[in-house]
């Protein structure tokens, strides 16, 4: 088995991997994760991702943790919102909605949608507070196929960075089934 997460910078700290579009910040280095910040008031303020690869008609489940630094609107708002393109950037669909509201319990993003079927490649919009100067942080940025997060999840995990690293050692495995511990360890030095 081969679980892939999508995100250019699952982080959100590598230059040029995530930038600040329309009314949102540019990129800042934070050690934290990916810091969106509203700049302006009017018009869309997100963060946008380099193209990424994906095959149409595939269901694509978005995730990430937001910092309990933004606004009121920050946990109830849909936060994601994927632009289906070709291969070269042209976007393809008018349908474009948004996903992935928080649940203010444990500030985790998910959402998930169904790709057009022309589709080769997207970006990924994640979107700001909408009161300007707000700010939060986005970390452990997921963005895989249903059907890999579903075996994620199988393996008591919600999250994966796409490191070299054992899972339950540091790459990303927040709260491991004691169960599966030993057996995750060994399924990733053979997927690896």
């Amino acid at each position: 088995m081969q679980i892939r997460n999508l995100a250019p910078d699952p982080n959100g700290v590598t230059v040029n991997a995530w930038a600040g579009k329309e009314s949102a910040s540019p990129w800042k280095a934070d050690t934290r994760g990916l810091l969106i910040v509203r700049a302006k008031t009017d018009g869309e303020a997100y963060m946008e991702s380099a193209l990424i690869p994906i095959t149409g008609g595939t269901i694509y489940v978005f995730a990430g943790d937001i910092s309990n630094t933004g606004d009121a609107t920050t946990g109830s708002a849909q936060v994601f919102r994927p632009i289906w393109r070709d291969n070269n950037g042209t976007v393809v669909s008018n349908n474009n909605p948004f996903t992935g509201g928080a649940n203010l319990s444990d500030r985790r993003a998910v959402g998930e949608l169904t790709s057009p079927a022309g589709a080769t490649t997207m970006t990924v919009r994640i979107h700001a507070p909408a009161t300007e100067g707000k700010a939060y942080v986005m970390s452990r940025i997921l963005v895989m196929a249903k059907t890999d997060y579903t075996a994620l999840k199988l393996l008591g995990l919600d999250y994966f960075d796409g490191s070299t690293m054992l899972l339950n050692g540091g790459g990303g495995c927040r709260k491991p089934h004691p169960a599966r511990r030993r057996v995750v360890a060994l399924e990733w030095g053979l997927a690896a």
